[in-house]
């Protein structure tokens, strides 16, 4: 796999403090697979290098701070960015304001789907943080992300540190499942999308839809008023004052 040597050759020389320090890297466009990374720290337990708890940890924290500094480059600089040469002619106005839109409505489910896409990751959680995604949102979301690839990633390398090949087959089986997971999940977030829509284009209360309003009465009651006020203060006809 690439990477994994040098990956491998730099850990037995820093241990904890490479493992971090890729991992930053690596969420902010170093072109390093996180799973390279995930299963090399592995193989570090395995040789005894390191432990599983605290290298769990450290790729953890790692992974976070390097997703976090995309996000804020993005919140700092993505206002800037979008209206440079060539992103404003791609980004128009209106254009950004339909992605503005899209990150109000699904800013949550993107930030966690986007997680599993190394080719989009990054640039995701850049737009993330100049569209105002919470950033308590976005930790949560990654986490989540973060939790259900990189332990059994590390453990498949400490595991299988006797043959390390054996890691990619089995990490590969368990990606199909991430996949199907992945898959189903995003499916059942476009079918309540569309069921919602739907709904609301019915127009069922609950969906933003907003009843008439009454029509003015200001008008009438006011004639009404007047020619109630004539009567009382207008004499009859025929009747002698």
């Amino acid at each position: 796999m690439d990477y994994f040597d040098e990956l491998v050759d730099l850990f037995q020389h820093s241990h904890y403090l490479g493992i971090f320090v890729i991992l930053v890297l690596s969420g902010i466009g170093l072109p390093v697979p996180e799973e390279v990374t995930f299963v090399a720290s592995g193989y570090m337990v395995h040789l005894g290098c390191t432990k599983f708890v605290p290298t769990v940890i450290v790729g953890y924290v790692g992974i976070i701070v390097g997703d976090i500094i995309a996000y804020f480059l993005g919140l700092r600089y993505g206002a800037r960015l979008y209206g440079m040469w060539p992103f404003r002619y791609i980004l128009t106005p209106q254009r950004l304001a339909k992605v503005k839109d899209h990150f109000t409505r699904h800013g949550t489910k993107t930030v966690f789907l986007a997680g599993f896409a190394m080719g989009f990751r990054v640039a995701t959680f850049f737009v993330s943080g100049s569209m105002g995604v919470s950033l308590a949102i976005f930790i949560l979301m990654d986490t989540l992300r973060i939790l259900i690839t990189m332990p059994i990633s590390i453990w498949a390398g400490k595991y299988f540190g006797s043959d390390i090949d054996d890691a990619w087959v089995f990490l590969g089986e368990v990606r199909w499942y991430v996949i199907l997971f992945v898959a189903v999940l995003a499916a059942f977030f476009v079918a309540r999308h569309c069921i919602k829509k739907k709904i609301c284009a019915g127009g069922i209360s609950g969906c933003g839809r907003t009843s008439e309003p009454p029509p003015d009465m200001t008008g009438a009651i006011s004639k009404v008023g007047e020619s109630t006020v004539d009567s009382v203060t207008s004499p009859s006809k025929g009747t002698d004052i």
